[in-house]
Protein backbone atom coordinates (compact mmCIF):
# COMPACT_ATOMS: atom_id res chain seq x y z
CA UNK A 1 0.00 0.00 0.00
CA UNK A 2 1.16 3.58 -0.80
CA UNK A 3 1.68 5.84 2.32
CA UNK A 4 -0.37 8.83 1.85
CA UNK A 5 -0.47 11.97 4.28
CA UNK A 6 -2.74 14.11 1.23
CA UNK A 7 -5.95 12.48 0.48
CA UNK A 8 -7.22 12.74 -3.27
CA UNK A 9 -3.84 13.95 -4.50
CA UNK A 10 -1.97 11.36 -6.96
CA UNK A 11 1.60 12.99 -6.64
CA UNK A 12 2.33 15.42 -4.08
CA UNK A 13 1.14 13.05 -1.42
CA UNK A 14 3.58 13.05 1.11
CA UNK A 15 3.75 16.35 3.83
CA UNK A 16 7.18 17.70 4.54
CA UNK A 17 9.38 15.33 1.88
CA UNK A 18 11.40 17.28 -0.28
CA UNK A 19 11.36 14.59 -3.42
CA UNK A 20 12.46 13.80 -6.95
CA UNK A 21 8.84 14.22 -8.65
CA UNK A 22 9.57 14.06 -12.31
CA UNK A 23 12.44 13.40 -15.03
CA UNK A 24 11.50 12.87 -18.70
CA UNK A 25 13.99 12.35 -22.01
CA UNK A 26 11.79 12.18 -25.15
CA UNK A 27 13.05 10.55 -28.04
CA UNK A 28 11.46 10.99 -31.42
CA UNK A 29 12.43 9.32 -34.77
CA UNK A 30 10.03 10.26 -37.92
CA UNK A 31 9.64 7.23 -40.48
CA UNK A 32 12.11 7.22 -43.44
CA UNK A 33 13.56 5.09 -45.98
CA UNK A 34 16.01 3.39 -43.59
CA UNK A 35 13.41 2.56 -40.89
CA UNK A 36 9.46 2.37 -42.29
CA UNK A 37 7.72 3.28 -39.16
CA UNK A 38 8.19 6.29 -36.29
CA UNK A 39 9.14 5.69 -33.23
CA UNK A 40 8.39 7.64 -30.04
CA UNK A 41 9.53 6.60 -26.70
CA UNK A 42 8.85 9.02 -23.50
CA UNK A 43 11.39 7.74 -20.68
CA UNK A 44 10.42 8.99 -17.06
CA UNK A 45 11.77 8.19 -13.23
CA UNK A 46 11.02 9.92 -10.08
CA UNK A 47 7.76 9.62 -7.79
CA UNK A 48 5.62 10.77 -9.81
CA UNK A 49 6.33 7.94 -12.66
CA UNK A 50 5.89 5.14 -10.12
CA UNK A 51 2.68 6.47 -9.19
CA UNK A 52 1.51 7.00 -12.33
CA UNK A 53 1.63 3.51 -12.79
CA UNK A 54 0.49 2.96 -9.24
CA UNK A 55 -2.00 0.09 -10.25
CA UNK A 56 -0.51 -1.59 -13.84
CA UNK A 57 -1.66 -5.32 -13.88
CA UNK A 58 1.91 -6.12 -14.82
CA UNK A 59 3.76 -4.71 -12.33
CA UNK A 60 4.35 -0.83 -11.74
CA UNK A 61 8.26 -1.45 -11.74
CA UNK A 62 8.15 -2.97 -15.29
CA UNK A 63 6.50 0.23 -16.62
CA UNK A 64 7.23 3.01 -14.53
CA UNK A 65 9.95 4.17 -17.13
CA UNK A 66 8.40 4.13 -20.16
CA UNK A 67 5.43 6.89 -20.41
CA UNK A 68 5.11 6.57 -24.34
CA UNK A 69 6.70 3.76 -26.44
CA UNK A 70 5.04 3.16 -29.68
CA UNK A 71 5.40 3.21 -33.57
CA UNK A 72 3.75 5.04 -35.78
CA UNK A 73 2.84 4.78 -39.51
CA UNK A 74 1.43 7.41 -42.07
CA UNK A 75 -0.78 5.87 -44.50
CA UNK A 76 -2.98 7.80 -47.25
CA UNK A 77 -6.99 6.65 -46.55
CA UNK A 78 -9.58 8.41 -49.05
CA UNK A 79 -7.42 11.05 -49.59
CA UNK A 80 -6.69 11.46 -46.14
CA UNK A 81 -3.21 11.27 -44.54
CA UNK A 82 -3.70 8.90 -41.12
CA UNK A 83 -1.43 8.04 -38.64
CA UNK A 84 -1.29 4.65 -36.99
CA UNK A 85 0.06 4.21 -33.80
CA UNK A 86 0.62 1.10 -32.14
CA UNK A 87 2.38 0.21 -28.33
CA UNK A 88 1.59 2.23 -25.02
CA UNK A 89 0.63 6.26 -24.91
CA UNK A 90 -0.64 8.86 -21.93
CA UNK A 91 -4.52 9.26 -22.85
CA UNK A 92 -5.75 12.07 -24.24
CA UNK A 93 -8.60 12.31 -22.94
CA UNK A 94 -8.65 15.38 -20.04
CA UNK A 95 -7.25 18.73 -20.17
CA UNK A 96 -4.33 17.52 -17.35
CA UNK A 97 -1.30 15.84 -18.02
CA UNK A 98 1.80 13.35 -16.10
CA UNK A 99 4.11 16.30 -16.78
CA UNK A 100 3.42 19.31 -14.16
CA UNK A 101 4.84 22.45 -16.36
CA UNK A 102 2.57 21.73 -19.52
CA UNK A 103 -0.52 22.33 -16.40
CA UNK A 104 -1.30 25.41 -15.55
CA UNK A 105 -1.66 23.98 -11.86
CA UNK A 106 1.21 22.24 -10.61
CA UNK A 107 -1.14 19.94 -8.70
CA UNK A 108 -3.68 17.69 -10.47
CA UNK A 109 -7.33 17.54 -10.05
CA UNK A 110 -9.90 15.09 -8.74
CA UNK A 111 -10.97 14.19 -12.42
CA UNK A 112 -7.02 13.79 -13.20
CA UNK A 113 -6.82 11.59 -10.46
CA UNK A 114 -10.28 9.58 -10.44
CA UNK A 115 -12.03 10.29 -13.50
CA UNK A 116 -10.06 9.90 -16.21
CA UNK A 117 -7.62 6.90 -17.38
CA UNK A 118 -3.67 7.49 -17.23
CA UNK A 119 -2.62 5.36 -20.27
CA UNK A 120 -3.10 2.96 -22.96
CA UNK A 121 -1.84 -0.07 -24.74
CA UNK A 122 -3.03 -0.85 -27.84
CA UNK A 123 -3.48 0.56 -31.10
CA UNK A 124 -4.57 4.12 -32.15
CA UNK A 125 -5.69 6.23 -35.67
CA UNK A 126 -5.08 10.04 -35.48
CA UNK A 127 -6.57 12.03 -38.56
CA UNK A 128 -7.95 15.04 -39.65
CA UNK A 129 -11.57 15.03 -40.63
CA UNK A 130 -11.73 18.55 -42.29
CA UNK A 131 -8.79 21.91 -41.73
CA UNK A 132 -10.88 22.21 -38.40
CA UNK A 133 -11.97 18.55 -36.75
CA UNK A 134 -10.15 15.87 -36.32
CA UNK A 135 -10.31 12.61 -34.90
CA UNK A 136 -8.66 9.97 -32.55
CA UNK A 137 -9.72 6.53 -32.30
CA UNK A 138 -8.31 3.82 -30.55
CA UNK A 139 -8.48 -0.12 -29.62
CA UNK A 140 -6.68 -0.86 -25.98
CA UNK A 141 -6.63 -3.41 -23.39
CA UNK A 142 -8.16 -0.55 -21.26
CA UNK A 143 -7.60 1.42 -18.73
CA UNK A 144 -3.88 1.69 -17.18
CA UNK A 145 -3.50 -1.67 -18.07
CA UNK A 146 0.13 -2.47 -20.32
CA UNK A 147 -0.55 -6.11 -19.20
CA UNK A 148 -4.48 -7.01 -19.45
CA UNK A 149 -5.81 -8.17 -16.72
CA UNK A 150 -9.10 -9.15 -18.44
CA UNK A 151 -9.83 -10.80 -21.65
CA UNK A 152 -12.03 -8.01 -23.27
CA UNK A 153 -11.13 -4.46 -24.79
CA UNK A 154 -11.51 -1.21 -23.78
CA UNK A 155 -12.59 1.12 -26.85
CA UNK A 156 -12.48 5.18 -27.37
CA UNK A 157 -12.83 8.45 -29.56
CA UNK A 158 -11.98 11.85 -29.04
CA UNK A 159 -12.92 14.85 -31.51
CA UNK A 160 -11.05 17.92 -31.29
CA UNK A 161 -12.61 21.12 -32.75
CA UNK A 162 -9.81 24.31 -33.49
CA UNK A 163 -12.65 26.93 -35.51
CA UNK A 164 -9.74 29.47 -34.73
CA UNK A 165 -6.34 29.28 -33.02
CA UNK A 166 -7.93 30.58 -30.08
CA UNK A 167 -10.10 27.80 -29.44
CA UNK A 168 -9.81 24.37 -28.88
CA UNK A 169 -12.81 21.61 -27.80
CA UNK A 170 -12.58 18.25 -27.46
CA UNK A 171 -15.49 15.71 -27.06
CA UNK A 172 -14.13 12.27 -25.67
CA UNK A 173 -15.74 8.68 -25.13
CA UNK A 174 -14.12 5.80 -23.85
CA UNK A 175 -15.87 2.24 -22.70
CA UNK A 176 -15.10 -1.34 -22.36
CA UNK A 177 -15.17 -3.48 -19.49
CA UNK A 178 -12.29 -3.31 -17.42
CA UNK A 179 -10.49 -5.77 -14.61
CA UNK A 180 -11.02 -4.13 -11.69
CA UNK A 181 -6.70 -3.52 -10.48
CA UNK A 182 -6.93 -1.64 -14.11
CA UNK A 183 -10.14 0.17 -13.20
CA UNK A 184 -8.55 2.43 -9.78
CA UNK A 185 -7.27 2.43 -6.06
CA UNK A 186 -10.98 1.99 -5.08
CA UNK A 187 -11.39 -2.33 -6.04
CA UNK A 188 -8.69 -4.40 -5.38
CA UNK A 189 -7.24 -6.15 -8.38
CA UNK A 190 -8.16 -9.63 -9.52
CA UNK A 191 -11.70 -9.56 -7.96
CA UNK A 192 -14.23 -9.11 -10.84
CA UNK A 193 -14.75 -7.16 -14.26
CA UNK A 194 -16.57 -3.56 -14.23
CA UNK A 195 -17.83 -2.42 -17.46
CA UNK A 196 -17.56 1.29 -17.55
CA UNK A 197 -18.59 4.22 -19.99
CA UNK A 198 -17.31 7.21 -19.91
CA UNK A 199 -17.75 11.38 -21.70
CA UNK A 200 -15.75 13.89 -21.39
CA UNK A 201 -15.98 17.46 -22.88
CA UNK A 202 -13.68 20.33 -22.24
CA UNK A 203 -12.45 23.46 -23.93
CA UNK A 204 -9.54 25.96 -23.72
CA UNK A 205 -10.47 29.82 -25.09
CA UNK A 206 -6.99 32.08 -25.07
CA UNK A 207 -8.89 35.52 -24.28
CA UNK A 208 -5.81 37.43 -25.18
CA UNK A 209 -2.19 36.22 -25.37
CA UNK A 210 -2.10 36.91 -22.02
CA UNK A 211 -5.15 35.39 -20.64
CA UNK A 212 -6.66 31.84 -20.97
CA UNK A 213 -10.05 30.29 -19.59
CA UNK A 214 -10.61 26.32 -19.56
CA UNK A 215 -13.53 24.31 -18.41
CA UNK A 216 -14.44 20.80 -18.36
CA UNK A 217 -17.21 18.21 -17.56
CA UNK A 218 -17.14 14.58 -16.62
CA UNK A 219 -19.84 12.15 -16.82
CA UNK A 220 -19.33 8.21 -16.48
CA UNK A 221 -21.13 5.10 -15.36
CA UNK A 222 -19.81 1.58 -13.70
CA UNK A 223 -21.22 -1.26 -13.35
CA UNK A 224 -20.17 -5.03 -12.72
CA UNK A 225 -19.01 -7.63 -10.12
CA UNK A 226 -16.53 -7.15 -6.97
CA UNK A 227 -15.63 -10.39 -5.18
CA UNK A 228 -19.01 -11.98 -6.82
CA UNK A 229 -20.96 -9.31 -5.40
CA UNK A 230 -22.80 -7.07 -7.68
CA UNK A 231 -21.66 -3.06 -7.83
CA UNK A 232 -22.48 0.03 -10.02
CA UNK A 233 -22.04 3.83 -9.39
CA UNK A 234 -21.31 6.63 -11.32
CA UNK A 235 -19.15 9.76 -11.02
CA UNK A 236 -19.64 13.46 -12.19
CA UNK A 237 -16.60 15.54 -12.19
CA UNK A 238 -16.12 19.51 -13.66
CA UNK A 239 -13.70 21.84 -13.50
CA UNK A 240 -12.51 25.85 -14.38
CA UNK A 241 -9.52 27.10 -14.82
CA UNK A 242 -7.69 30.52 -15.69
CA UNK A 243 -4.63 31.83 -16.02
CA UNK A 244 -3.20 35.44 -16.65
CA UNK A 245 0.51 35.92 -17.64
CA UNK A 246 1.40 39.49 -15.80
CA UNK A 247 4.82 39.86 -16.84
CA UNK A 248 7.12 38.48 -19.27
CA UNK A 249 8.29 35.67 -16.30
CA UNK A 250 4.99 36.08 -13.61
CA UNK A 251 2.08 34.51 -13.98
CA UNK A 252 -0.56 33.56 -11.84
CA UNK A 253 -3.47 30.32 -12.18
CA UNK A 254 -6.22 29.17 -10.58
CA UNK A 255 -8.70 26.27 -10.58
CA UNK A 256 -12.64 25.34 -8.67
CA UNK A 257 -13.40 22.23 -9.00
CA UNK A 258 -16.03 19.12 -7.74
CA UNK A 259 -15.95 15.65 -8.19
CA UNK A 260 -18.58 13.58 -7.17
CA UNK A 261 -18.58 9.55 -6.48
CA UNK A 262 -22.16 8.53 -6.77
CA UNK A 263 -22.54 4.74 -5.64
CA UNK A 264 -25.48 2.98 -7.31
CA UNK A 265 -25.97 -1.25 -6.33
CA UNK A 266 -24.28 -2.14 -3.61
CA UNK A 267 -23.91 1.13 -1.90
CA UNK A 268 -20.05 1.81 -1.96
CA UNK A 269 -18.55 4.33 -4.27
CA UNK A 270 -16.10 2.66 -7.27
CA UNK A 271 -13.72 5.80 -7.23
CA UNK A 272 -12.68 6.99 -4.56
CA UNK A 273 -13.26 4.23 -2.30
CA UNK A 274 -12.45 6.17 1.03
CA UNK A 275 -16.35 5.70 2.24
CA UNK A 276 -19.39 3.72 1.91
CA UNK A 277 -21.26 6.01 0.61
CA UNK A 278 -21.65 8.93 -1.62
CA UNK A 279 -18.87 11.12 -1.55
CA UNK A 280 -18.20 14.91 -3.01
CA UNK A 281 -14.93 16.56 -3.02
CA UNK A 282 -14.31 20.01 -3.15
CA UNK A 283 -11.24 22.29 -4.31
CA UNK A 284 -10.06 25.43 -5.08
CA UNK A 285 -6.08 26.28 -6.11
CA UNK A 286 -4.22 29.45 -6.55
CA UNK A 287 -0.56 28.97 -8.40
CA UNK A 288 1.83 31.66 -8.82
CA UNK A 289 4.20 31.35 -11.63
CA UNK A 290 7.92 32.71 -12.05
CA UNK A 291 10.09 31.44 -14.80
CA UNK A 292 14.18 32.29 -14.90
CA UNK A 293 17.46 31.43 -16.80
CA UNK A 294 15.39 32.17 -20.37
CA UNK A 295 12.61 30.28 -19.35
CA UNK A 296 13.72 27.35 -18.82
CA UNK A 297 13.43 27.19 -15.06
CA UNK A 298 9.72 27.11 -14.14
CA UNK A 299 9.16 27.96 -10.03
CA UNK A 300 6.00 27.33 -8.71
CA UNK A 301 4.03 28.60 -5.52
CA UNK A 302 0.72 26.69 -4.83
CA UNK A 303 -2.22 26.96 -2.24
CA UNK A 304 -4.94 24.30 -2.36
CA UNK A 305 -7.56 23.80 -0.06
CA UNK A 306 -10.18 20.58 -0.45
CA UNK A 307 -13.14 20.22 1.33
CA UNK A 308 -15.43 16.78 1.19
CA UNK A 309 -18.63 16.23 2.81
CA UNK A 310 -17.27 13.09 4.84
CA UNK A 311 -14.04 13.40 7.01
CA UNK A 312 -11.45 11.88 4.58
CA UNK A 313 -8.57 14.22 4.65
CA UNK A 314 -5.78 13.52 6.98
CA UNK A 315 -4.95 9.83 6.76
CA UNK A 316 -7.16 8.72 3.95
CA UNK A 317 -8.99 6.06 6.41
CA UNK A 318 -12.36 8.52 6.86
CA UNK A 319 -11.76 9.18 10.29
CA UNK A 320 -10.14 12.51 10.07
CA UNK A 321 -11.43 15.68 8.50
CA UNK A 322 -13.68 17.38 5.86
CA UNK A 323 -11.25 19.81 4.79
CA UNK A 324 -7.19 20.02 3.50
CA UNK A 325 -4.93 22.77 2.91
CA UNK A 326 -2.13 21.84 1.24
CA UNK A 327 0.96 24.44 0.25
CA UNK A 328 3.53 23.45 -2.52
CA UNK A 329 6.61 24.56 -4.12
CA UNK A 330 8.19 23.00 -7.42
CA UNK A 331 11.05 24.22 -9.49
CA UNK A 332 10.92 22.69 -13.04
CA UNK A 333 13.88 22.80 -15.84
CA UNK A 334 13.01 22.50 -19.11
CA UNK A 335 16.11 21.79 -21.43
Amino acid sequence: MIRSDNFGLLFNINDREPSFSLGEFNINRTEGKGFPFGITATLTVGDSARLYHANEPGGTSSWQTLHNLYLSKNVHVAGRDVEIDFGKWATPIGLEVLESSSNDNYSRGFDFVYGYPNYHAGVRAKLPLNSRISLEAAVVNGWNDVADDNNAKTVYAVLTLKPNPRLTANLSYIGGAEGTGAFGSGIPKGLGSVTVNLVDANASYQITPKAKLAGSLTYGNASGSVNNVHESGDLLGMGGYARCQLTPKFAIAGRLEQFEDIPGVGGNGLRVGATGGYLKLRGATLTLEYTLLRDHLVSRLEYRHDHANHAVFGNGSGSGTPDQDTLYFSQVYKF
